[in-house]
């Protein structure tokens, strides 16, 4: 998706490990969020999924995923 202005959003649909509680899910969220360039995510603890909206400018897949390797999460695949 391209939105005036040049910016190149990105989308991601990724399935994780080792999100153990919803409160964790909720915590890993927060922090996803709270990146600069990141525009909607959402982390589901039912299904271990986490669904990402992000400008590929400002912010990097790399840097999102060691954010979620800081909460001993990692990713089992991209959808």
């Amino acid at each position: 998706m391209k939105p005036k202005g040049g910016i190149v959003m990105k989308k991601e649909t990724m399935l994780l490990a080792n999100v153990n509680c919803p409160s964790c899910a909720a915590d890993l969220q927060k922090a996803v969020a709270e990146m600069d360039g990141v525009k909607r995510v959402e982390v589901a603890f039912a299904t271990g999924s986490l669904e990402l909206e992000y400008d590929d400018g400002i912010v990097r897949l790399g840097d999102i995923q060691r954010t979620l390797e800081n909460f001993g999460v990692s990713v089992v695949s991209r959808l």
